[in-house]
């Protein structure tokens, strides 16, 4: 009861036509898997994956400048480093992920509360536990971690006790990858 109101909100992607023709090929490939029920290989899903979180870096950074220009300070997590690198790169930014040792992530915190920097840019994993991030009421997930307990956990820097905003908001990044399905496959998917 304490802790103010969290909703969630997502902002759609393009997907650039590469990813897209890449991701068409792993369909070709995989279909017959996937529609035995099995799973293409792991290493598949990591790479695509990891380029989903790439291909949406500039949309991040477009989303970073409105937040700036309101004066809003801002959390944005990533199971990825390369969002992270990026926003590590602007004015009043700082990282943090594994490789912070935990006397940095400490003085990233107290800089960030005290109102010293813009925003932190935080991998899920590091990120995920132990960091209180109460000066922002939005985050923003580039992408998600494999286990949906870490994301929450992350969500919950900014969603605790002493977060003085009533409202705390969870912004989502999605691909937006257009698929065209036959009147038997929609029916089959429907049916399942």
């Amino acid at each position: 009861p304490d802790l103010p109101t969290k909703t969630h909100s997502y902002v759609k992607v393009d997907l650039p036509k590469h990813l897209k023709k890449y991701m068409d090929d792993l369909w070709a490939r995989y279909e017959g898997t996937i529609k035995e029920k099995n799973l293409p290989p792991f290493e598949e899903f990591s790479k695509i994956r990891a380029d989903l979180a790439s291909s949406r870096i500039d949309s991040l950074i477009e989303l970073v400048e409105e937040h700036e220009e309101d004066d809003i300070p801002l959390v944005v997590f990533s199971a990825h480093l390369d969002p992270l690198n990026k926003l590590a790169e602007r004015d009043g930014w700082k990282k943090i992920t594994g490789d912070v040792s935990a006397i940095e992530r400490q003085r990233i915190v107290d800089e960030f509360q005290a109102g010293k920097l813009k925003g932190v840019a935080v991998s899920i994993k590091a990120g995920g536990v132990g960091l209180t991030l109460t000066r922002a009421w939005k985050a923003i997930f580039v992408d998600l971690d494999w286990v949906p307990g870490a994301n929450q956990q992350a969500e919950d820097r900014i969603c605790r006790i002493g977060q003085e905003s009533n409202k705390v908001e969870i912004v989502r990044m999605v691909s937006v990858l257009e698929v065209r399905l036959s009147l038997l496959d929609w029916l089959q998917f429907k049916l399942r």
